[in-house]
């Protein structure tokens, strides 16, 4: 949390709901105050699924969506949540075809939109985790999506389907955390301390009261 992909007509329902709107300028109003408030009760945050999942027709928990749209459509609609909240510390990647930006590799594992799309033009520059490495938008082995995740610019490879066989295989093809993703763990860590030390956690109404004055006239 929280989910900055758009709302959108025609398009998959695995989003659905967990999208705040389908306008990108309430997106990033709404991830912004989730961010803050999160942080200022203890809580880390993950902004997801960058670059942007709005569109996928399909469910990537089976099977890769395929994206045709041009990057100046994506920069305007899907991918501008993310730019808005570009200095979030940590983001989780979608597991999608852009065909216009690679039209071999998924997000996860291409190295061409991690480092062209988000690193210097998102210009996101803090941990990156890719979604569940388990899901079946991904082929191959689960040790090679690991290393392929990796080596195309993931400093974290999330398995999350408990299946110990596969954890196993997982943690052998573990090549160890690199420096920079330390140094981006330990940013992500301070930013979330600094804002939550000494302060009493919020209640719930308080902080829905803050979102809905924050928000007035988006609606």
């Amino acid at each position: 949390s929280p989910v900055l992909d758009l709302r959108v007509k025609g398009a998959s329902n695995i989003i659905g709901d967990r999208s705040f709107s389908k306008n990108p300028k309430i997106v990033s109003k709404i991830g912004d105050y989730c961010i803050e408030n999160f942080h200022k009760n203890g809580i880390g945050t993950i902004i997801k699924h960058i670059p942007g999942h709005g569109r996928a027709e399909v469910d990537s928990h089976e099977s890769l969506p395929t994206i045709d749209s041009c990057l100046d459509d994506l920069l305007s609609r899907e991918f501008s949540p993310f730019i808005q909240l570009r200095l979030a510390a940590a983001a989780m990647t979608g597991h999608l075809l852009f065909t216009k930006l690679d039209p071999t590799h998924p997000v996860t594992f291409s190295n061409k939109i991690i480092n062209d799309v988000i690193r210097n033009l998102i210009k996101f520059e803090g941990i990156l985790l890719s979604d569940d490495l388990s899901m079946n938008a991904l082929s191959g082995s689960i040790g090679d999506r690991y290393i392929n995740a990796l080596k195309a610019g993931c400093d974290v490879g999330l398995h999350c389907n408990g299946n110990v066989q596969e954890m196993e295989l997982v943690a052998k093809a573990c090549p160890g955390i690199k420096n920079v993703a330390k140094s981006r763990i330990r940013v992500f860590l301070k930013k979330v301390a600094d804002v939550s030390e000494n302060r009493e956690i919020s209640d719930i109404n308080e902080l829905n009261a803050k979102l809905r004055k924050g928000l007035k006239g988006f609606f």
